[in-house]
């Protein structure tokens, strides 16, 4: 059985507003989001930016890859 369901719904979204995701700036940026919210047995990272400081969630090696450019 999966741990997290896939559905969206008017209840997910307001707790995600409640977290916080989507706002901020720079350290202080939450992103929407995050790679424990979708269950894969792929590739994810968690790479911090030179340039903010915070952590970016990355959902494929083609997107770190990207990002390391």
């Amino acid at each position: 059985m999966a741990k997290r369901t896939r559905t969206w719904n008017e209840a997910k979204y307001r707790k995600y507003l409640a977290e916080g995701r989507g706002q901020g700036e720079l350290m202080e940026y939450k992103p929407w989001v995050q790679v424990q919210d979708f269950p894969s047995k792929g590739i994810v990272s968690r790479v911090k930016g030179r340039t903010t400081g915070r952590i970016h969630h990355l959902m494929s090696n083609l997107e770190l890859r990207y990002f390391l450019l």
